[in-house]
């Protein structure tokens, strides 16, 4: 009987431990999955019909400003062109409410033609009342050549440092604060020594034209902006209920003949630390087409 019973004790624990794993991977894994299923129905149904199919209702895509998702794409005619993504990073929130992922993507002119224009993605997605996940935010970067199809999927679950009692407003004005920060930071000392001070040592750097650039160490090359002033206005930001992401996003203008003129578009992932500060995870900027 006390063998059985041992048997029985360690069945138990290796079954807890079982879906304590299952509980602690599946809200990640429910994110990346949420990205690749968008991806393959874009494939099999057409990039229309897979935004259409998930945005929030407010989900913003940049068109080149930021503007209603599904308004864009309601308007857009379809297509018979094959846009194809797939994640190699993904994130999520402490609270699981929140994420975000990028990857590279690629474009043919019809099913049966290989890709002729390549770039990444950048995609934050809200958990609905409904328990699915929906894009907040999608936008991405062309490059000329393409990217190496990624081998896996490498994921990062943040953990929370302000309790989820505290309230929406409080955790949005904190992002905000600090994206102020640095938008005065950069005019007074340079867009380089702002970035510095803000970027995590991982941070991802998506520029147009450029393969994605990732650590503190790739600032001075991936910022075009550094030998120009450069202003920045926040257009919108949300942050997860654990108040450890966020994202911003807005325009950003150089100051040419003494005229303030709307350059492009940018979008930037937050991460809260250990002591309360904000770093920069993932930074975008789409210039205006010339």
């Amino acid at each position: 009987m006390n063998r059985i019973l041992y048997c029985l004790v360690i069945a138990v624990i290796v079954i807890s431990a079982s879906y304590s794993i299952i509980a602690q991977t599946a809200p990640i894994e429910s994110l990346i999955n949420a990205e690749r299923s968008f991806a393959a129905l874009s494939v099999a149904s057409g990039t229309k019909a897979a935004f259409l199919a998930n945005l929030a209702e407010k989900g913003i895509v940049f068109a080149p400003a930021p503007t209603n998702g599904k308004q864009v794409w309601e308007k857009r005619p379809c297509s018979k062109s094959v846009l194809a993504w797939e994640p190699e990073f993904s994130a999520i929130s402490s609270a699981g409410d929140m994420g975000y992922n990028y990857g590279p993507w690629t474009w043919s002119s019809h099913k049966d033609t290989l890709p002729s224009r390549y770039g990444h993605f950048v995609s934050v997605w809200k958990k609905q009342p409904d328990g699915t996940w929906k894009v907040a935010l999608d936008l991405g970067i062309v490059y000329p050549t393409a990217f190496p199809k990624p081998l896996r999927v490498a994921t990062v679950q943040h953990t929370a440092f302000t309790p989820k009692t505290t309230s929406p407003n409080a955790r949005d004005m904190s992002l905000l604060s600090a994206e102020k920060a640095f938008a005065e930071a950069s005019v007074k000392n340079g867009m380089v020594a702002a970035y510095q001070v803000v970027a995590d040592e991982n941070v991802a750097l998506f520029r147009i034209d450029q393969h994605p650039m990732h650590g503190k160490n790739n600032i001075t090359q991936a910022l075009f902006e550094k030998n120009a002033t450069v202003t920045w206005e926040t257009l919108g930001s949300d942050v997860a209920e654990s108040g450890d992401i966020g994202y911003t996003f807005g325009s950003y203008s150089f100051v040419t003949n003494g005229k303030t003129q709307i350059a492009g578009y940018y979008q930037r992932t937050w991460k809260k630390t250990a002591d309360a500060s904000w770093k920069l995870v993932v930074d975008v900027t789409n210039p205006l087409p010339q």
